[in-house]
């Protein structure tokens, strides 16, 4: 009796913990979206870019010792901090993985990417050939994240000594960026209906590599829905109310759309299902879809 009362208890922490792991560390995200279509709303406006600052070690240096007498940081994780002040300010350049795991360092806070394989960080302007329009939005830059080899990581949640699961990461991860500006969404709850203002509201589409979730078998059977084998599409940030908001969308094996929010301040999975993170997955996804003359791709990755 004691075991089978304890099960429950012990699910719902590994749950808790998958999530917490997989959306801070990597774009991922593991919650369905339902078939509804979107959820919003205004005319696409086609923001346009701004100038851009290529920012060097002593940009980063000075960055990480302002961040790290913040009390209450808007972002606990220090790599997401940082890809954040690079979006923020615009800037393109390239990044060692010495530089990024320097600001780490002096930032006092760990970070749950796995810096160590990081080699380089790279933002960069998009070529006319790279510059793809879509609902009145333009890709303007392309990320390239590089690591020093494929990975394939245990889950970094044990309980019980098991790891419930691998992470697959490619050598390199490329990602087209959609500035989306600022958008009215159409949010329906239990309450009613609101528009809900986001603003900064951008898109990044993974263009190349994987990032991919396999739940141990027993696991997948036991949780079902709840801990599906994942294939990053990319991820959403944006501003609402001046909080900032941070999405993955991915789908599982079988084509069904899954969704995760995360939130940045207390570096934990938000409540499952809110209304606007919903709302935002809806309207966001067909900026995640690859173009229609890409290759199909989906789940071919080494493992």
């Amino acid at each position: 009796m004691f075991l089978l009362d304890l099960l429950p208890r012990l699910l719902s922490h590994l749950v808790r913990g998958l999530f917490l792991v997989l959306l801070l560390a990597f774009p991922l995200s593991l919650l369905p979206a339902p078939a509804a279509g979107q959820a919003a709303t205004d005319p696409d406006p086609a923001p346009a870019a701004g100038d851009s600052a290529v920012a060097g070690p002593t940009a980063v240096s000075a960055a990480a010792a302002a961040v790290a007498t913040e009390d209450v940081p808007e972002v606990r994780d220090p790599f997401f901090r940082f890809v954040f002040e690079v979006i923020d300010g615009d800037r393109v350049g390239i990044w060692s993985g010495e530089e990024l795991r320097r600001y780490v360092a002096q930032v006092g806070r760990p970070s749950r990417l796995p810096l160590r394989h990081v080699v380089q960080l790279e933002r960069r302007p998009a070529t006319p050939q790279e510059a793809e329009r879509l609902r009145g939005a333009t890709i303007s830059r392309i990320w390239r994240l590089e690591f020093d080899r494929n990975l394939k990581l245990p889950m970094p949640y044990s309980i019980l000594g098991y790891h419930p699961g691998s992470l697959f990461i490619s050598r390199e991860l490329v990602f087209a960026e959609w500035p989306l500006g600022t958008r009215r969404l159409a949010v329906s709850s239990d309450q009613g209906q609101e528009v809900l203002e986001v603003q900064s509201l951008s898109v990044f589409r993974l263009d190349r590599g994987w990032v991919v979730l396999d739940a141990d078998a027993f696991l997948d059977r036991l949780l079902g829905k709840k801990l599906d084998d994942s294939w990053t599409m990319g991820f959403v940030l944006g501003r609402v109310n001046g909080e900032r908001q941070g999405l993955g969308l991915a789908y599982n094996r079988g084509m069904r759309k899954l969704y995760g929010e995360i939130d940045f301040r207390e570096d934990e999975i938000r409540p499952w299902g809110r209304p606007l993170a919903l709302a935002l997955s809806r309207y966001t996804r067909p900026w995640t879809e690859p173009p229609p003359q890409a290759p199909d791709r989906l789940w071919q990755y080494d493992h």
